[in-house]
């Protein structure tokens, strides 16, 4: 469900690098976005995430929300409230402008792997344990899809100074030629 307003008494990270993985053994082999925040000096979500790696899987309810704004959001937030095997709540701040692809293969894999580090780290240098949270459909997808199209179509205004058909026609390709990109499989 997407809430416009929600308050919230706790931390918001910032991605400080992404890409995606794709297993054979792990969702169907399906390419699954990876995100790396950087909590600071806030230990417990590493710690959290140590914990899954020897417990049974833990439980986790996630909310996508926008910004109380009169304007275009400029970002998108997934709210995480983790009851097992610890108790925590945080969100992940996702910037529209450069983090769409990251937020769209999220909604099409249903999935995303967090993992923690600084701002340099990359996923593919494995440095941090990670896990896998499963994203069921939360009703986000059809606003999902209205803000994806408007960013993009903006994104080549801007860029680019084309016509609002061309605009609308190149962020239609690109959407359809991500999507085909997230929903590669792998055997």
């Amino acid at each position: 469900m997407v809430k416009r307003k929600i308050k919230v008494d706790y931390p918001f990270y910032k991605i400080v690098g992404d890409g995606g993985m794709s297993l054979p053994q792990i969702g169907e082999g399906r390419f699954i976005p990876s995100i790396i925040i950087d909590i600071a000096d806030n230990v417990e979500i590493a710690e959290l995430i140590k914990l899954h790696k020897v417990t049974l899987p833990g439980d986790v309810e996630l909310i996508w929300s926008l910004p109380a704004t009169f304007f275009k959001p400029t970002s998108v937030y997934l709210n995480l409230t983790f009851l097992r095997p610890m108790r925590i709540q945080f969100g992940v701040d996702f910037h529209l402008e450069n983090q769409y692809a990251i937020v769209d293969g999220i909604i099409q894999s249903r999935a995303f792997y967090l993992q923690v580090g600084k701002k340099g780290d990359k996923i593919s240098q494995f440095k941090n344990e990670n896990i896998l949270i499963e994203v069921p459909n939360l009703a986000f997808d059809k606003k999902w899809n209205e803000l994806l199209l408007e960013t993009v179509k903006n994104n080549y205004r801007k860029k680019y100074n084309v016509s609002k058909f061309e605009a609308s026609a190149l962020a239609n390709e690109e959407i359809k030629k991500m999507r085909e990109i997230w929903n590669i499989r792998r055997e």
